[in-house]
């Protein structure tokens, strides 16, 4: 017994539980792929541990990788730390179109850190790029580093420059650019966001068209941010024209969630311009497409702007409450406009007081 106990044996334990864990949580994480869609959302059977205990559907999948993150995070390291490096990078690959469904997760910016550290180890500099594109995203988006993000979006860009990887290209001037966005570099972020649309314009595969769309509505928001809402506008109009027309290849939902992504600017264009009674509708058809992920950053942020619509169009009550919501969610996310709400509520209160 003692024998069956000694290091050597709870070592190969411990490695025989992290490859289980980490196998399952890449097949979890497939379900999530955007190719795939809810007709098919089969996720990868074949490459979980135990197919028949493996969760079936996105629910049961996102169930399951939200409990045992703690325990798939650990696999990756062990993953990296053994020098597992396929399995590290197949893992976070997997992960990517989940991350997009859970980005008040800060655990996004290690686990492609360390996905684009092992693809340098594989000697993969396309897998570089590819890593260290979603890397710079989760700086953006999820702790909020946007030195770092902008540090890793030029680095993904010098990769994929070197890979010949066109499409990387685009991503990375796009990441890039939002990062210098949110630092306030907004000439900068316009060149880059220019570069980025006719990047993806001159590309003829199907991730490239969703690819424009994401840099289309980047640049108009930039826009917007400069004090060009008209601009703005006719951009955001030209993206929702093409999402409305449905994406080639693509199902209704991933189609959906880009048309979330267009409402929402263009309900900010209307009321950049003052033409708020035109700002509340796109606004709301946000919440609609987001129901289904109602506590995420797209939606609050969406109620947020929704609040400040309602508050403009003289609907004082309506207005507190939607704003109240969102600076509740806002808080519980940790997202950094939960101080621009709180902003709004007391302005809000302050009108009232003084009627």
């Amino acid at each position: 017994m003692a024998e069956e106990d000694g290091p050597e044996e709870i070592a190969a334990a411990e490695d025989r539980a992290a490859r289980w864990t980490l196998r399952r949580a890449t097949a979890a994480a497939l379900h999530f792929e955007a190719e795939y869609g809810s007709a098919a959302d089969q996720g990868d059977a074949e490459g979980d541990p135990d197919p028949a205990t493996a969760p079936v559907g996105r629910d049961r999948a996102r169930a399951w990788l939200e409990e045992e993150r703690a325990q798939w995070l650990g696999a990756l390291r062990h993953a990296q730390s053994t020098g597992r490096h396929r399995q590290v990078v197949d893992a976070a690959e997997a992960m990517h179109w989940f991350s997009d469904a859970t980005m008040d997760w800060e655990l996004w910016a290690e686990v492609f850190r360390r996905a684009a550290d092992s693809a340098r180890a594989l000697g993969s500099t396309r897998e570089v790029a590819v890593q260290l594109n979603y890397l710079a995203w989760a700086r953006n988006m999820c702790v909020f580093d946007y030195v770092g993000a902008l540090a890793a979006a030029d680095t993904a860009l010098e990769a994929a420059r070197e890979a010949g990887d066109e499409l990387q290209v685009g991503w990375a001037l796009g990441y890039g650019a939002g990062a210098l966005q949110r630092l306030g570099r907004i000439g900068e972020a316009v060149t880059r966001l220019r570069l980025s649309v006719a990047q993806f314009a001159g590309l003829s595969c199907g991730e490239s068209r969703l690819a424009e769309l994401t840099a289309l509505n980047a640049l108009g928001q930039v826009l917007r941010l400069d004090g060009r809402p008209e601009e703005a506008l006719a951009i955001h109009r030209r993206s929702e024209t093409l999402c409305r027309a449905g994406i080639p290849g693509r199902p209704t939902a991933v189609s959906n969630s880009y048309l979330a992504l267009v409402s929402q600017n263009v309900g900010n264009d209307l009321a950049a311009l003052g033409r708020w009674s035109e700002a509340e509708a796109p606004l709301r058809e946000v919440l609609t497409l987001r129901a289904a992920n109602p506590m995420s950053f797209w939606s609050e942020t969406a109620r947020l702007e929704l609040g400040v619509v309602l508050r403009h169009l003289g609907r004082h009550e309506e207005a507190r409450e939607t704003l109240k919501a969102a600076h509740e969610a806002l808080v519980r996310l940790n997202h950094p406009r939960q101080l621009e709400a709180a902003a709004e509520l007391s302005t809000l209160e302050s009108a009232a007081s003084t009627a």
